[in-house]
């Protein structure tokens, strides 16, 4: 059986295309991720694409308090 390495290496060219097609295609003046402050993996992706931190909250999931960051690029 093999062992599952998953995907890496994708996720910051991912975002930078997503980014990309928000300004080409879409024209948004910017975009945005909210990200859970304990995922550094995505984090750094943002901050890696340019993101800068705009927001600290606390999102409700089945009632369970969950802080999160609202990273922005404008574009």
């Amino acid at each position: 059986m093999k062992k599952f390495i998953g995907i890496k290496g994708y996720a910051r060219e991912i975002t930078a295309a997503i980014i990309q097609y928000a300004q080409d295609k879409l024209h948004a003046p910017e975009i945005h991720a909210a990200i859970k402050t304990t995922n550094a993996a995505s984090i750094r992706v943002a901050e890696n694409n340019q993101m800068k931190r705009t927001k600290a909250y606390t999102k409700l999931y089945y009632d369970i308090e969950m802080p999160h960051y609202l990273y922005t690029r404008k574009l």
